[in-house]
C-alpha cells in the first residue's frame, strides 16, 4: 500500500546552519508517529516540513504519492485546510471568537454552507462532550478546555494527518495523559496519521513509531 506521505532525503538549512539532514521517513494512514529529541533537534521544523508550513532546502516530500515541493502557495494552502489538522502547544484559538466559531473556521475557510457547517460543529461538538461551551469564549477556560477546543478544530475537517506540536506541554501530567488519550482514540476514529513532538517520555510510549532526532538525523528507537 503505498505511504500517506514519503520523505525521501529530505534536507533542510538555515544560511550555513544544517537542521535537517537526508531524512527519510515512510508514514501510512492510521500511523501514530512522535518525534522525540532536545530543544533545537529539529523536531518542530520536521513537523512544519510535514505540514506545508516550511519548504525544504533539499530532497523530495510525496503526499498520497504526488510530489508538493513544487506547488504553489494557494494549492498548498489549499492541501492544508483539507488534509491537515494542526494542534499546538499554545491552542492558537482566537479569543474574541465563540468557541463555536474557532471550531468552525477551517470550514468556513472552505466556503461551506451556513446550515453544513453548523451541523458538523455541533456534531463535534456532541462528540467531544463540549456543547455547553459552544457561546464562551477561549479567556474562560482552562488549559485543558482550551487544548480539546483546538483538536475539535483540527479535526472538525476530517483530515488525513494530525500535526501535535508538544499539545500537552502547557498542561497539569493529569491533564496531559488525558488530552493525549482523546487525541489518539479520535485518530483511529478518523482514520488520520498522528504525527506527535514532544519531550514527555511517557506520552511517547503511546505511539505505535517513535523516532529520536539529533544533530539533524532521524533515529528510529
Amino acid at each position: 500500500m503505498l505511504p500517506l506521505i514519503q520523505l525521501q532525503a529530505l534536507s533542510k538549512s538555515y544560511t550555513n546552519q544544517v537542521v535537517l539532514d537526508n531524512i527519510h521517513l515512510d508514514i501510512h494512514t492510521t500511523d501514530s508517529i512522535v518525534l522525540l529529541g532536545s530543544s533545537g533537534s529539529g523536531k518542530s521544523t520536521l513537523l512544519n516540513l510535514i505540514g506545508l508550513l516550511d519548504t525544504p532546502t533539499h530532497g523530495q516530500y510525496l503526499l498520497s504519492g504526488k510530489p508538493v515541493n513544487t506547488l504553489s502557495i494557494t494549492e498548498k494552502a489549499h492541501l492544508r485546510n483539507h488534509q491537515f489538522g494542526y494542534v499546538f502547544q499554545q491552542f492558537h484559538l482566537i479569543n474574541n471568537l465563540t468557541i463555536f466559531d474557532n471550531i468552525a473556521l477551517p470550514l468556513r475557510y472552505r466556503g461551506l454552507a451556513t446550515d453544513i457547517i453548523q451541523e458538523k460543529v455541533e456534531t463535534m461538538l456532541d462528540r467531544l462532550q463540549l456543547k455547553q461551551l459552544s457561546q464562551r469564549y477561549p479567556l474562560t477556560l482552562s488549559g485543558g478546555q482550551k487544548q480539546r477546543i483546538a483538536i475539535a478544530r483540527a479535526l472538525i475537517g476530517n483530515p488525513k494527518v494530525i500535526l501535535a506540536d508538544e499539545p500537552t506541554g502547557a498542561l497539569d501530567s493529569k491533564t496531559a495523559a488525558m488530552i493525549m488519550e482523546l487525541l489518539l482514540e479520535l485518530q483511529q476514529t478518523f482514520s488520520a496519521a498522528l504525527i506527535l513532538v514532544t519531550h514527555d517520555e511517557r506520552l511517547a510510549e503511546h505511539c505505535t513509531r517513535r523516532y529520536y532526532l539529533q544533530a539533524g538525523q532521524l533515529c528510529v528507537l
